[in-house]
C-alpha cells in the first residue's frame, strides 16, 4: 500500500506544457504515474478523468508506454468515372494542418486520390502499428455509394471505381488496437 510520503503531485499551470521530467529518482525502483486535466473557473477546479497508470524504472530498459496518435486522412477528388469532386483533397489537407497544430501531435499519413488497395494497405500497415494505448483516426472525404445492391450500401468509393464496403472497413479497423475514431464525409455513409 502507498503512504502519503510515496505520492508526489506536480501541478502544471501552463496549458502548452505537454511533458515534464521528474528528478532525483532511484535507479531500479519502480515508479508509477498518471495524469488528468483540470480547469479552474470562478473559484472552482474541475478535473478530467485519470489516465491509465504508466510504469517506469529509471536506469532500466523499460519505460512507460505513452499514447501515440495516428491519423490516416483520405481525400478522393479525381474519380476515373468522371464523377469528379473538388474539395475532398483540400479537406484532407486542412485536417492534416489542424492536427499538426495540436499540443499532442498526430503522426499523419495523407492519401489523396487513392485506390482501394492503397487505402486497405494503409489501414493495415500504418494504423496497424497501434498498441492498446494508442489513438487512431481514419477520416474519409469522397463519394459514398447508394445502390440497389445492399452489399455496397454506404460503401466508400475509390478513384479507380472500386468500393470499400462497411463490413470490409469494420473488419480492417477491428484489427487496429487501442481507440479508433472514424469520420466519414461522404453521402450514404
Amino acid at each position: 500500500a502507498f503512504t502519503s510520503s510515496d505520492v508526489q503531485t506536480v501541478k502544471i499551470d501552463n496549458w502548452q506544457t505537454y511533458q515534464t521530467t521528474f528528478k532525483n529518482l532511484t535507479n531500479g525502483k519502480t515508479y508509477y504515474a498518471r495524469v488528468r486535466s483540470y480547469h479552474e473557473f470562478e473559484g472552482f477546479t474541475y478535473y478530467g478523468r485519470w489516465s491509465n497508470v504508466l510504469e517506469n524504472q529509471p536506469g532500466s530498459n523499460t519505460a512507460a508506454t505513452l499514447s501515440v496518435r495516428r491519423a490516416l486522412l483520405i481525400g478522393e477528388n479525381d474519380y476515373q468515372n468522371g464523377n469528379v469532386l473538388k474539395g475532398c483533397v483540400n479537406d484532407m489537407n486542412a485536417l492534416a494542418g489542424t492536427l499538426s497544430g495540436l499540443r499532442q501531435k498526430y503522426i499523419t499519413k495523407t492519401l489523396p486520390n487513392s485506390t482501394k488497395t492503397e487505402i486497405m494497405d494503409a489501414i493495415n500497415t500504418f494504423l496497424g502499428q497501434a498498441t492498446e494505448n494508442d489513438v487512431s483516426l481514419l477520416c474519409y472525404s469522397g463519394h459514398g455509394a447508394y445502390t440497389n445492391d445492399t452489399s455496397r450500401l454506404g460503401a466508400i468509393c475509390t478513384v479507380e471505381g472500386s468500393y470499400i464496403t462497411m463490413p470490409e472497413l469494420a473488419a480492417a479497423l477491428g484489427k487496429v488496437k487501442g481507440k479508433v475514431i472514424v469520420i466519414m464525409d461522404s453521402c450514404h455513409s
